[in-house]
């Protein structure tokens, strides 16, 4: 899953030479595609389900050369399903395809996908223990509300690609609430994600003293 830019670039400033083919070149040397639309982001499924596990059904014969409008439940079955985040090789050119993706959709919180049962070839049940968390980004004021199966190693994507030469106070957790299931779990972030809506920045982050986030979380709970 990919989620696409909004610019032109010129392809010669994203695609490194040694990536570069032979019959990328046309016969006077020039190359064929002069221009590119970046890949912004790109998501993995684990597991890698087939298209007819997912969707309901085939996608026609024109999705192979095109992209084709999928119906809103194909839509949100996709969106169900479990993605793991890549990291894309970074350039100046897909920096700034992501200022300017964030300027457009700061206005857009973003609340993440409602948790669901799938089943297939391999299937995920959301009816397992699951905690809601609030990382802090070392000792600063910036906050990361989200829910997860396993806390730790949740954790552990969250920080793998912050050097610690660089930054040497990463993400760890501060506040966690267990639940029975991952519904559960979801609906609490939501929940505080609300609460703290005025202090929200991007995605599931947020900009607020601990005292804050400590009232909002007693909320969400019910306390």
């Amino acid at each position: 899953m990919a989620e696409i830019g909004r610019r032109a670039v010129d392809t010669m400033d994203v695609v490194p030479k040694e990536h570069r083919r032979i019959h990328d070149y046309d016969e006077y040397g020039r190359f064929r595609w002069p221009k590119a639309i970046l890949m912004v982001r790109a998501w993995r499924f684990e597991p890698q389900p087939k298209v007819l596990d997912v969707l309901a059904s085939q996608l026609p014969y024109n999705a192979t050369p095109q992209a084709v409008l999928l119906s809103d439940r194909d839509a949100a079955a996709v969106l169900r399903l479990n993605a793991i985040e890549e990291i894309l090789p970074m350039t100046e050119a897909l920096a700034n395809a992501r200022l300017l993706d964030g300027a457009l959709a700061a206005a857009r919180p973003t609340t993440g996908p409602t948790p669901s049962t799938w089943v297939g070839s391999a299937g995920r049940n959301v009816n397992r223990d699951a905690f809601t968390y609030a990382l802090r980004f070392g000792r600063t004021n910036t906050w990361k509300i989200g829910h997860a199966v396993d806390l730790a190693e949740r954790v552990r994507e969250v920080n793998w690609h912050i050097p610690p030469e660089v930054v040497p106070n990463p993400w760890f957790p501060v506040l966690q609430q267990r639940w029975p299931d991952e519904i559960s779990a979801h609906g609490m972030e939501q929940r505080v994600l609300k609460l703290l809506e005025r202090y929200r920045t991007e995605g599931e982050r947020v900009r607020c003293s601990e005292d804050e986030i400590w009232m909002a979380w007693k909320a969400a709970i019910g306390v």
